[in-house]
């Protein structure tokens, strides 16, 4: 029931945010592909199909599109998507031109008017050779190859005195003299307007005539289909396993003193929550103006509109929904007595932050269909930045229960630029790469805020108390190992996102052979994420009250004793200490056989000082 209250949970909070869960409201639009000898090979089925996909990728439409030798074209999308793709499918390619008549054109308003649903007088599907961005990226210089130019003359001798109305489809994209456009010995000038938004209107316009031209498609039918329930379920179930298999991950690194399992689960449930008005904040404030619309502030993606993304991004999208997630820990967990230990806001401020993220993946997953690329990205890109966003905040959450309370708003601060520096990387052309560079940045920022976090065990107000120079800290673990399993994760991640994307580009079904490669790269990256835990290399902590590891604290008076083990690693042996205590055993280490001698010797000589002073300590 539970598992089943947070499906419908999840499919409220997509269905509210606008999208629909993937499967539940589907269509499939049926085309014959004209003049093309029959049957089709295997080279022309592939070429077909990657032409249509990448004609829809240039508008940013998904669809699952099947192309037979037949000649039969079955395309399966959203719904609300079917005039988009009907529109991108009638236009061949290239540039449309409309004989328009004399009368002049004097706004966008008539030239779609003149052109709605009405063939073009010229196809110039193979007539260009170049599109350039100008005007600083606000218009499009299209240059005619010489069969382009006779069309077009052809065409103007016709009609001399007519008006041309230029576009693709139904879109409207310039109105000039005919005469004038064939005798000019330039490029066309298509302009976008003076705004903001022109550069982003130029950039997607860019994309779409830039793609190749398209065969000549009949539709023959559409027709709705039913609720795919195992896809609705995978959409809603996928995005959650993979929040709490990356929650498991940092768990298991508070495994001394773990949280309970209903508030954990309860703080992943409310950042799922906190998409709502993370969501109605953005839009608020791109309403508010363009130029704190993320979709138009980087221009079209120019590398000159880093800067002004970044900021936007920052203020917009990361104020906001990092925001809304430390309000997802806020509202509950951190009043709760639970909260005790520095750990522990790190532990939240990622439940929160996966829990966000779960909601984010189910409308990707739904809008992107679910592509073995996309999936693979999502998981080992997106899901983890998210992570790393909330466990800065989490960690100075967790500080401040040692009385460093005002640092929170400036780890929040840097979880906010960090997450819109991560945006803009992946909105700006050629800048790409370096979202993964910040992600291995701030993954390397986890660990060390990890490490000092799990310094402290609960904290009372005596410990608060303790000055930081009075604290010794002796290091332990393995730093090789744990360099191995950290490398040894990131190759696995990226080999799995890998084989998505060459099965996406090559535009091959999923069949056996990806589902058993993928499913042993899950597995090695499962592997090594474990490897990572069980060898991150971590301090002992020695002060006046007692010994801490891993996030856990033994007192003195209660040491009874330190058992020394061996442990064989990757690099060879080691050695481990078993700290008996009344408040419960410790394993310390792993460490060379001589380090762990002296630790060993330190703790008991501590030990017995702390049994002594309990015992002359009046009772």
């Amino acid at each position: 029931m539970l598992a089943l209250a947070v499906a419908v949970l999840f499919a409220m909070l997509v269905t509210g945010c606008g999208d629909h869960v993937l499967g539940t409201h589907d269509i499939a639009l049926h085309y014959v592909l004209e003049g093309k000898p029959l049957p089709l090979d295997d080279a022309a089925v592939t070429d077909a199909r990657s032409r249509i996909v990448r004609r829809l990728s240039a508008a940013r439409v998904t669809a699952d599109v099947e192309v037979a030798a037949s000649g039969a074209v079955r395309i399966v999308a959203d719904s609300d998507v079917t005039s988009s793709i009907e529109e991108l499918l009638r236009f061949r390619g290239g540039l449309d031109v409309h004989s328009a008549g004399s009368a002049p054109v004097t706004s966008r308003a008539q030239e779609g008017a003149l052109i709605e649903n009405r063939a073009p007088d010229l196809s110039l599907a193979d007539g260009i050779s170049r599109i350039e961005p100008t005007l600083g990226g606000r218009a499009l210089s299209v240059t005619l190859t010489p069969a382009g130019v006779t069309a077009l003359t052809k065409l103007a001798a016709a009609h001399p005195d007519d008006t041309a109305v230029l576009g693709w489809g139904n879109v409207p994209l310039g109105a000039t003299r005919l005469d004038t456009t064939a005798s000019a010995s330039g490029p066309l000038l298509l302009t976008f307007g003076d705004d903001l938004a022109s550069y982003t209107r130029a950039h997607r316009t860019r994309l779409i005539l830039e793609t190749p031209t398209l065969p000549t498609l009949h539709k023959e039918s559409a027709s709705p289909l039913p609720v795919d329930a195992p896809l609705a379920t995978l959409c809603i179930v996928l995005p959650m396993l993979l929040s709490f298999a990356w929650l498991y991950f940092v768990q298991h690194f508070d495994r001394a003193r773990p949280e309970p399992f209903w508030l954990v689960f309860a703080t992943f449930l409310l950042g799922g929550l906190s998409c709502v008005p993370a969501g109605f904040a953005e839009y608020a404030l791109a309403r508010l103006t363009p130029y704190l619309n993320p979709s138009f502030i980087t221009l079209g993606g120019q590398m000159r509109g880093f800067f002004p993304g970044l900021v936007v991004f920052t203020l917009v999208v990361g104020v906001s929904e990092e925001g809304a997630k430390m309000l997802g820990v806020s509202a509950l967990a951190r009043r709760r007595r639970e909260f005790d230990e520095p750990v522990d806001g790190i532990v939240y401020g990622a439940a929160s932050s996966l829990g966000f993220a779960a909601v984010e993946n189910v409308k990707y997953f739904a809008v992107g269909r679910m592509s073995g690329a996309l999936i693979a990205s999502r998981a080992f890109m997106s899901i983890p930045a998210h992570l790393f966003f909330g466990a800065l905040w989490g960690y100075a959450m967790g500080q401040s229960l040692l009385g460093r309370r005002p640092r929170i708003w400036l780890f929040f601060g840097l979880a906010a630029l960090a997450h819109g520096a991560f945006d803009t990387f992946l909105s700006v052309d050629g800048l790409g790469f370096f979202a993964p560079l910040l992600n291995l940045s701030l993954a390397i920022l986890f660990v060390v805020l990890l490490r000092r976090a799990l310094r402290h065990g609960v904290v009372t107000p005596e410990i608060a108390r303790l000055a930081p120079s009075s604290r010794t800290h002796v290091r332990v673990g393995s730093p090789p190992a744990f360099a191995v399993a950290a490398l040894l994760l990131n190759v696995f991640g990226l080999a799995l996102m890998l084989l998505g994307t060459l099965y996406e580009v090559q535009n091959r079904r999923v069949g056996l052979g990806f589902v058993a490669s993928a499913s042993a790269l899950v597995v090695l990256v499962g592997a090594a994420a474990y490897a990572i835990t069980a060898t991150l290399p971590l301090d002992v902590v020695m002060d006046e009250i007692g010994l801490t590891f891993a996030g856990a604290t033994r007192h003195w008076p209660t040491i009874r004793g330190v058992t020394r083990t061996r442990t064989l690693g990757l690099f060879g042996r080691g050695s481990a200490l078993r700290v008996a205590s009344d408040e419960g055993e410790i394993t310390v280490g792993p460490g060379t056989p001589h380090a762990m001698d002296a630790l060993a010797l330190a703790i008991e000589a501590r030990a017995r000082a702390g049994e002594r002073k309990s015992r002359a300590t009046p009772t």
